[in-house]
Formats: structure tokens, C-alpha cells, sequence
């Protein structure tokens, strides 16, 4: 399903009567961020979901009800956007505490797409996150990314310079790395690694009008969130001579991982490298979640970096 919204959902968010004050707050309060979803735009917190706004008019989702179980879960209205989302947030943060790394993962994801859609970097960086949590059958990624360079002619858009998407999977750790199995009440949960989410990408890329669709959806996606000012300094109407708008990509699409936090005494990678076919990583820029062109490395560089 499309992820991105339709027109008419689109001019509720520019309606100053309507859901205008919602996306204001969301803009003022960079510790949040608003994806869309097609029928209903999400917005999360530290990788949570506090919010669902739905296409139909006074159609809302509250918090997930299982970041507190037991107890009540607060209503959401136009009228108490500040109290709501001042409590939702809370209720994550008390989740995140007591239930350790639930919401690990998801939380980089937002901090990664902080850095390079709206912190003070992520005019510098080297790439814009268009959405999060894309869902492909029973499977999902991460994060898809526009690799547009930072450098003034690629932001002009030269004729040389022609953008490209990426399917980005994110690990935190090295018990992620590898497929795990866990039974909990005769339930068995599969949690795949690298090699697993490497497979689902080849597979979904396999269909060339499939692929097709899904760069139409991201460039219509990225398109919307310049309008409705979710990537600053680079609002459509803004300087648009400067920084036009984004109507061609490379054909090809590409798959990379982000390691967070990784243990490089663990053995964890170098097994799974083993069983995976060439892929791209980034390696971060000192310290920090930007993304940047010239800290991506295969895999047999990375093999190299590990036996360092």
C-alpha cells in the first residue's frame, strides 16, 4: 500500500482550523516525528507510536495500548494536543525503562532520522529519510533513504547528480545480528538476521513494476513532507530555484545496513557476513547518525575492518 497521502488529507495539515496546530507542534518539538501511512499519518516518540491521525475527519488512535498495560489510556483531541502528547511521551519513557531494549531499535531509527531530516546537521549530511517502517507483505524495513548529496551542485540537482533510494536495516548490538528463535507461552517468535532482511530485499526488488511503484510512492512521500515543511531548509516554494524539486533517481535501488553499537570482539558478523552476499554499511562520521556517502563500505571492507 502507498504510503504516501492524498491531497485532501494533505491541505487538512495546512488548514489552520483543522490539523495544522498538530503538524506545528510536531515541527516545534524535534523529539517527535510524523510519518505518513497512506489512509492515517503515525507519530512517534523515541520510536513509539503515540499517535495515529486517520484520513477520516475526528478519526484518532491513541497510544499503543501495551506501553501501559493495566492502565488508562489518555483520549486525544484537538483541544489538549500539548497535554496529550506531554503524557504519551511520558507513558514511553516509563515503558522504555522497565521493559530494556523493546523499543532499542526503533529508537536509533528516530535519532537517524533526526540527524538527517531536521537537526541542525542535517543540511550537511548526505541523506534525507523519506520513511520508516515500510511494510512489504509480512515483512519490513527499516528505513528508506534518498542519498542526495550534500555538495552545491548535487543540491541543485545537476544533471550529473541524480539522487538514489536505499532500503536501510538497522541492528543495535550483536545479538541482533545473526536469526534468533524464542518460545514464550508454546509461542515461537523469529527475530531474522542481516542475512534474512538481506534475502527479503533481493526478493522484493525482484519485480521490476513493484520497484517502479514503490520509487513513485517515495518521491511523492519525500515530495510531501518538503511541502509540509518535515525536511527544513528545503521546503518546496522555498528557495525553489535553489533546491528543486526531486523528479528522477537512479533506477537501481540499493540495500545497507546501519550496525549501532556493535561489540567488534563478538564473532557475531563475521558469521553472518559469511552466509550473505555483497552489501553496503555505513560507518559512522566519529560519533553521531549522520549519514554521509563516504562512510559507506562493502562487505569485504568491512571484513577488513573487522580483522583489524
Amino acid at each position: 500500500m502507498a504510503h504516501s497521502i492524498s491531497e485532501l488529507f494533505m491541505n487538512r495539515f495546512m488548514d489552520k482550523n483543522d490539523l495544522y496546530p498538530v503538524l506545528e507542534y510536531v515541527k516545534a518539538d524535534n523529539s517527535l516525528d510524523l510519518e505518513m501511512r497512506g489512509n492515517y499519518v503515525s507519530i512517534y516518540y523515541r520510536g513509539g507510536s503515540v499517535l495515529r491521525i486517520f484520513e477520516d475527519k475526528g478519526h484518532y488512535g491513541s497510544i499503543d495500548p501495551r506501553y501501559m498495560p493495566g492502565a488508562q489510556v489518555p483520549q486525544f483531541s484537538l483541544e489538549n494536543i500539548h497535554a496529550y502528547l506531554t503524557e504519551a511521551k511520558h507513558i514511553v519513557d516509563i515503558y522504555t525503562t522497565n521493559v530494556k531494549n523493546h523499543l532499542g531499535e526503533k529508537d536509533i531509527q528516530q535519532m537517524i532520522i533526526k540527524e538527517n531530516n531536521y537537526s541542525c546537521n542535517s543540511f550537511d549530511t548526505d541523506y534525507f529519510i523519506i520513511d520508516s517502517e515500510y511494510q512489504y507483505g509480512d515483512k519490513r524495513f527499516d528505513l528508506v533513504a534518498l542519498e542526495w548529496e550534500s555538495t552545491p551542485a548535487a543540491h541543485k540537482l545537476a544533471k550529473t547528480a541524480i539522487p538514489r533510494l536505499f532500503i536501510i536495516e538497522v541492528k543495535q548490538g550483536y545479538k541482533s545480528i545473526r536469526s534468533t528463535q524464542s518460545v514464550k507461552d508454546d509461542k515461537t517468535t523469529e527475530s531474522p538476521g542481516l542475512k534474512i532482511h538481506q534475502d527479503d530485499f533481493r526478493d522484493f526488488v525482484s519485480d521490476c513494476d513493484r520497484v517502479q511503484n514503490f520509487q513513485n510512492d517515495m518521491l511523492n512521500l519525500f515530495r510531501q513532507k518538503r511541502i509540509l515543511g518535515l525536511i527544513p531548509g528545503f521546503k518546496l516554494g522555498d528557495n525553489a530555484d535553489k533546491y528543486k524539486d526531486v523528479t528522477q533517481i537512479q533506477p537501481k535501488v540499493e540495500f545497507a545496513c546501519v550496525l549501532a553499537n556493535y561489540k567488534t570482539q563478538s564473532t557475531q558478523l563475521r558469521l553472518e557476513l559469511q552466509e550473505m552476499e555483497d552489501c553496503l554499511f555505513f560507518n559512522s562520521s566519529f560519533m553521531g547518525y549522520g549519514l554521509y556517502k563516504s562512510g559507506l563500505m562493502n562487505k569485504a571492507a568491512l571484513e577488513k575492518e573487522l580483522c583489524r
